[in-house]
């Protein structure tokens, strides 16, 4: 017995003196999950859109990747989107204000080159483009005001899935590799956050946009109308809101309230007008939908809970198998 005892008792204390501090350092600032990469790209003045940046999602920090390329015309830049089967970010290219037409991009992660794949057109009508997201399989889908379209990566070439999803401004639109779902947030009045079903083209309001926090800076309209959004591997959703704020939230499954809670400011990211976002995540976790993190930290009080009572009860465990070495003499 003797011999048996000590070795439980010096792992019951090294557990409890590890997880009593990991619990209470729970509640720190959430970060992107592990191996997982914030971007940007810069919409800040005439000649720089489409610079590609490597975002720090703690304070807002750039990194510049490289130029972006020679290609022409240089609209805004739009909701990008990761493509996990060539680790590459697709993004539109638009710029309303001088009716220039939406075209498909596609930016090496690498080198910050984009290269232009070709204009978004409906047969043979050119169609503005919202936003945009990628599955995981490759498959590219898109928003124009009311309609959802499947895209042609190759071409930019759209397929009309819905003619009429009820709602338009749709600015948001990412696939979630947490849950599996896609989701986009109209920043119409009547609007909100919406899960996304890329068969049909069908939406289903999650939460209404009256709802939102201010998600940055303030209390004007533009702090709950989000610009552009992206998921990492932990279900935890970055976004800029209209002001340029970078935020952080979770949303997972359908449980859109927590969309309400944890919200993160960290400024304006990147350059002065860094209006589009895109995260990569390693594609094998996304194969196995391994969430390659750590928890949503700040946000999952279940998680925290749990880790604080295991932590909790290996301490008693380890002083009561103390007090039981003590009276027996083991």
């Amino acid at each position: 017995m003797k011999n048996f005892a000590k070795p439980f008792i010096a792992i019951a204390i090294a557990v409890g003196l590890i997880a009593a501090p990991l619990a209470a350092s729970a509640t720190g600032t959430r970060t992107l999950a592990t191996d997982n990469k914030l971007y940007g790209f810069d919409g800040a003045g005439n000649g720089t859109f489409g610079n590609l940046s490597q975002l720090n999602e703690l304070n807002g920090g750039n990194t510049a990747i490289g130029t972006r390329g020679t290609y022409s015309p240089t609209g805004f830049p739009y909701q990008p989107a990761f493509d996990a089967t060539d680790s590459s970010i697709y993004w539109i290219n638009s710029d309303f204000q001088n009716a220039i037409p939406n075209y498909l991009m596609k930016a090496n992660t690498t080198t910050g080159v984009s290269t232009l794949i070709g204009e978004f057109k409906d047969g043979a009508t050119a169609t503005p483009i919202d936003s945009m997201a990628i599955a995981p399989t490759g498959e590219a889908y898109a928003f124009s005001e009311g309609q959802f379209y499947s895209i042609n990566k190759t071409s930019g070439a759209l397929t009309q899935i819905n003619a009429s999803t009820g709602q338009t401004r749709f600015y948001s639109f990412a696939y979630n590799p947490a849950d599996q779902n896609f989701w986009a947030i109209s920043n119409d009045s009547d609007g909100g956050l919406y899960t996304v079903n890329v068969s049909t083209g069908v939406v289903t309001l999650q939460l209404a946009i009256a709802n939102f926090p201010n998600l940055g800076a303030g209390t004007s309209a533009g702090a709950k109308r989000v610009f552009s959004m992206a998921f990492d591997q932990n279900g935890s959703v970055w976004g800029v809101n209209l002001n340029g704020d970078l935020f952080s939230s979770v949303v997972t499954g359908t449980n859109a309230a927590d969309f309400v809670t944890g919200i993160q400011l960290v400024g304006t990211p990147g350059q002065t007008a860094t209006n589009a976002i895109a995260i990569s995540y390693p594609v094998a976790n996304e194969s196995t939908n391994n969430n390659g993190g750590l928890a949503n930290t700040g946000t999952d009080a279940s998680n925290l809970l749990a880790l604080t009572a295991f932590a909790f009860a290996a301490l008693l465990v380890g002083a009561g198998l103390i007090a039981v070495a003590r009276n027996r003499k083991i």
